[in-house]
């Protein structure tokens, strides 16, 4: 994978080896490559990128074999510059961005950073010259968009005034951080990397999800809405904490998800009334025990019978339930194991998928 310039007059030995060769000997090259029985891949490296060949190579066998483990464990020691650690840092960096892990994303992004700062300058020219910058950024945007998403809610308060409780009457304190985002991108870059377009890309829908959370002007259908998108984003950090082996926290999750979809259901069949905040049940439909308060089982009993029948719904949900309120997080001390947190997921997310639609789905894994 090591990469070097062909200089006119070398062998060209196989099929398999990429051959980089200077602008200006392309004929050269052409003829050489003619000459033989083989036909590997050739590249012209413009005067501009003659001093980046160290990472020409990696760059050229990613675009074609996207082989993450033999990219970090190749041998780059004829290197002029440390090109094995910056590869084994922008493949940790891209792990972490695929799987929303933003710890691996800000210790990978400080320690790259930290390597090309580190560099004296006459190495730093060998070094593609915007991968600092990309690296800062990506830091930040880790710090200041990921981190808040991985595990917490898009909408900030600061006090505890009963008005937070009708949370869907406000914008998202998230949506101008993604705008800041977005804004600074464009002030660095200028055109967007292309190594940045997917994350330009999330950046747009995650904006036009957080924005789905505002009911404005507020109706019902936008209040429906809202409550359904909220449990959507509830149900995926559930999942994330699933695969993470967070057992509780993805049970307390799925939980809340369960309870947000109810709201939507109960307030489009008129059994929640939002005169107060955070909504309470109307007349006729109030819990004959525990006072009127919004809780996923209250909320079923209220429209039951009103909803497509399930011979096991009501008892995965209690099920659920039950589990929840055991959890060290909620009443108890409990947590669970593997097999058993799996097992509830998959009783719950039939019934969640049933009783949503395909907005629900689709921003469940987006």
């Amino acid at each position: 994978m090591q990469a070097k310039l062909w200089t006119p007059g070398a062998a060209i030995a196989s099929s398999e080896a990429p051959i980089f060769f200077k602008f200006a000997d392309q004929v050269a090259a052409v003829a050489a490559i003619q000459a033989t029985e083989f036909s590997p891949p050739a590249f012209a490296v413009t005067p501009n990128g003659e001093n980046l060949i160290d990472f020409i190579g990696p760059y050229v066998h990613w675009q074609r074999y996207a082989d993450v483990r033999a990219l970090t464990s190749a041998d780059f020691s004829a290197s002029r510059v440390p090109v094995a650690d910056v590869m084994r840092l922008c493949a940790e960096i891209c792990r972490g961005l695929s799987h929303h892990a933003t710890d691996i994303v800000i210790s990978a992004c400080s320690e790259l950073s930290s390597l090309l700062a580190a560099l004296p300058s006459s190495k730093q020219v060998l070094v593609p010259p915007r991968l600092a910058s990309i690296s800062d950024f990506l830091h930040d945007f880790a710090v200041d968009c990921l981190r808040p998403l991985e595990y917490g809610s898009p909408l900030v308060h600061h006090g505890t005034s009963e008005q937070h409780k009708n949370w869907w009457t406000v914008q998202a304190a998230h949506v101008p951080v993604l705008a800041r985002t977005k804004k600074r991108m464009a002030t660095v870059f200028g055109a967007t990397p292309s190594g940045l377009l997917p994350l330009d890309s999330w950046i747009q829908g995650m904006d036009a999800r957080l924005r789905r959370f505002h009911a404005a002007p507020l109706t019902p259908v936008l209040r429906q809405r809202a409550t359904c998108e909220a449990s959507a984003y509830c149900a995926a950090l559930a999942e994330r904490h699933l695969m993470r082996g967070y057992y509780g926290l993805g049970i307390l999750h799925l939980h809340r998800a369960t309870d947000l979809l109810m709201l939507p259901l109960c307030d489009v069949h008129g059994v929640l009334d939002f005169t107060a905040y955070g909504g309470k049940y109307a007349h006729g439909y109030e819990p004959t025990v525990g006072g009127n308060r919004i809780t996923m089982i209250n909320s079923l009993q209220a429209v039951a019978g009103r909803l497509a029948t399930h011979p096991t719904r009501d008892a995965d949900f209690y099920d659920l339930n039950s589990w929840r309120n055991l959890l060290m997080q909620t009443h108890y001390m409990s947590d669970l194991d593997d097999a058993h947190a799996r097992a509830i997921f998959a009783k719950i997310r039939p019934h969640l998928e049933s009783l949503s639609d395909s907005n629900w789905r689709d921003a469940r894994t987006t």
